[in-house]
């Protein structure tokens, strides 16, 4: 069975299980421990997943945890992909005109994505990835989430031979959330690109709508921490 059989088969099975991903992430409370992530930010965690449809524990979701900080606190992420189930929820969504800013630029994003003769998935796939800021001393569970791309499909290797690979992702996840192009800004990404060794992959790129804006690149693959220091040198 091919993995995206695989997960058309889980999300109907999932959609029998409860509402929403709420539901499905409440059974597993018992296999977490409150070291990790207290008891009050866990019930933050269960009402951001409860605006989310349960289909989405279908594909990799998970916790980061700041393991440098005491406070047992994590922030939450999940993945989607074009052509689901769980992308009918956002489209349906967007047709009720109850679309917010976080489902129109999934929406946007995935236009690029089933475009014809799609570059963006040539290099990305179908897959998005969401991370979700949980702040204890706030209620607000509209705030947009970061989004992330991983090169899968075509893997973006150091050596500076892949620079429209770079460009056609930054610009895709710049124009879904209907950021203006800035020069200055895709001139700084090709230049972290260009100076990778040949050896290392540029693993992710991700934005922070609901922050100052910033591209997040995440490179892999440094041989040791000298070599990672020079790299951030340049």
């Amino acid at each position: 069975m091919d993995i995206e059989k695989a997960v058309l088969i889980t999300q109907e099975r999932l959609a029998q299980e409860g509402q929403n991903l709420g539901d499905s992430l409440s059974s597993f409370r018992d296999r977490i421990s409150p070291t990790l992530i207290g008891e009050l930010h866990w019930k933050r965690i269960l009402k951001r997943a409860e605006k989310l449809p349960i289909e989405m524990g279908a594909l990799p979701l998970g916790f980061e945890i700041p393991l440098h900080e005491p406070t047992p606190v994590a922030d939450f992420g999940v993945s989607l992909a074009s052509g689901t189930r769980t992308a009918s929820f956002y489209e349906e969504l967007q047709r009720n005109n109850s679309a917010d800013q976080t489902t129109n630029a999934i929406l946007k994003l995935f236009q690029q994505v089933d475009s014809n003769r799609s570059h963006l998935r040539d290099i990305v796939g179908r897959k998005l990835m969401l991370e979700y800021d949980i702040d204890s001393d706030s209620e607000n569970t509209r705030t947009m989430p970061g989004m992330f791309l991983r090169p899968g499909e075509r893997p973006i290797m150091g050596g500076g031979q892949q620079v429209e690979d770079v460009t056609t992702v930054v610009d895709s996840l710049v124009s879904c959330v209907g950021w203006n192009r800035d020069v200055t800004e895709r001139q700084n990404v090709e230049r972290a690109y260009l100076v990778q060794p040949n050896h290392t992959r540029t693993d992710s790129f991700g934005i922070f709508p609901s922050r100052s804006r910033s591209i997040r690149l995440a490179v892999m693959g440094f041989n040791d921490l000298q070599e990672l220091c020079t790299y951030l040198e340049y």
